[in-house]
């Protein structure tokens, strides 16, 4: 949490991206439900702290019913979907090396 903390500090925006970067394709919507949650409750202390969700992996659930449900978890605790509008894919490129 220090790093958080000094990041905070210098300005920069703390955003949850989920406590265990759960593949959302492969665990119950309770299960990343539960994850996202406590994300929220440990960055909520955080100055700079926005409520921006970004789906690890850029999944938002193999369902119609798992991505509806997030959906609406995210728009309930009052957070944005942060999108992205360009994939690097740097990832992979940091798994070549």
């Amino acid at each position: 949490m220090y790093r958080l903390q000094a990041y905070s500090q210098a300005g920069h925006i703390i955003a949850n991206h989920s406590h265990s970067h759960l593949n959302f394709n492969q665990v119950s919507l309770a299960q990343y439900v539960d994850d996202f949650s406590l994300t929220d409750t440990k960055l909520s202390q955080f100055s700079s702290y926005k409520k921006w969700f970004r789906f690890p992996y850029l999944r938002e659930g193999d369902t119609n019913k798992k991505r509806d449900g997030m959906r609406e978890v995210l728009q309930k605790q009052g957070y944005i979907n942060a999108y992205i509008t360009l994939n690097n894919y740097d990832w992979y490129l940091e798994n070549l090396f």
